[in-house]
């Protein structure tokens, strides 16, 4: 049974008693359906904020993590330039070659963000959109986005 939000108890008319007809029945439901959106978008709101808390703190402790792992990194390189130099490679040469594993794996990762725009735009969804006798429904572009193949087209009963 739906228990509305008790400081707005009160706002609630008190039942007038058994004859008060058809508009005092509507009005009873008015009142508690403005209550239970009331309720719902309070709920939204309190979420909402919920959210946005976790989201602030995920960033924050993401940023940590990013230094901590960029931290790390310079530390390989490091021990990797030194352990250069004890083979005999001049620093100027080690250095160059720690930048040059830099770049190439920046480049590769630069390409594998390259292939992942495609997706940022949405493109099956705007796809199901469209108005065109070739339209996706939602299910398929549900099974295109997962890989999924789509089940056969029985039906249950």
């Amino acid at each position: 049974m739906y228990s509305p939000d008790p400081h707005l108890q009160g706002k609630v008319p008190a039942d007038s008693g058994g004859g008060g007809g058809v508009m005092d029945e509507v009005r009873h439901i008015w009142d508690d359906v403005r209550l239970l959106i009331h309720d719902h978008l309070k709920l939204a709101t309190l979420e909402t904020r919920l959210v946005a808390e976790s989201l602030v703190s995920m960033v924050a402790t993401s940023v940590a993590v990013v230094l901590l792992l960029v931290t790390a990194w310079l530390g390989l390189v490091s021990a990797g330039v030194v352990a250069l130099v004890e083979q005999g490679v001049t620093a100027s040469v080690a250095i160059l070659i720690a930048v040059a594993v830099n770049v190439v794996i920046a480049f590769l990762l630069g390409i594998a963000i390259r292939r992942q725009v495609s997706h940022l735009q949405w493109p099956a969804t705007l796809r199901s959109l469209r108005p065109s006798s070739s339209k996706l429904t939602p299910q398929q572009a549900v099974h295109e986005m997962t890989g999924e193949t789509p089940a056969s087209n029985t039906t249950r009963h």
